[in-house]
């Protein structure tokens, strides 16, 4: 883009990966389409910070999936809204282990697995400005929702 003094802006995808706190370089790209295999996930965004050692995720749940996990554990009754189940920690305990076993059957390092989950039920979207129109993640856009 040329700026009205003349001078060129650079305009372009700000690069897809992030440098965790022991200076490991991470490609959240490769991580969602690991765990976006999971049955319990419609949408995954990866994330990780310099400061930390440690991968967080936010994940759309399949709610068919999720709503027969808490029927099953008890955790929610037939026909309830599994909205409040999403919170629950044995919940997360339960989608985390599956998140560790595709990262072993994907030979993925130690810092390649997620250690903390937020599950939120309003999907990604291009409207809500999280997805570009390629269905892209925006991930500074991500980062700022889902970090406050």
């Amino acid at each position: 883009m040329v700026l009205p003094n003349g001078s060129l802006k650079i305009i372009d995808r700000a690069k897809n990966i992030f440098k965790l706190a022991q200076g490991e370089y991470i490609a959240p790209e490769k991580l969602e389409n690991v765990y976006i295999t999971s049955p319990y996930v419609a949408q995954i965004y990866v994330h990780g910070e310099s400061t930390e050692a440690w991968l967080m995720a936010v994940m759309v749940p399949d709610m068919g999936e999720v709503k027969k996990v808490c029927i099953e554990k008890g955790w929610t009754q037939e026909g309830e809204d599994i909205t409040p189940c999403l919170s629950k920690v044995e919940l997360h305990k339960h989608i985390l282990e599956n998140f560790l076993e595709l990262a072993k059957a994907n030979k993925l390092s130690g810092l390649e697995k997620i250690k903390k989950l937020h599950i939120d039920p309003e999907p990604m979207t291009i409207e809500n400005d999280l997805l570009t129109p390629t269905m892209k993640i925006k991930r500074n856009i991500a980062k700022n929702k889902y970090l406050q």
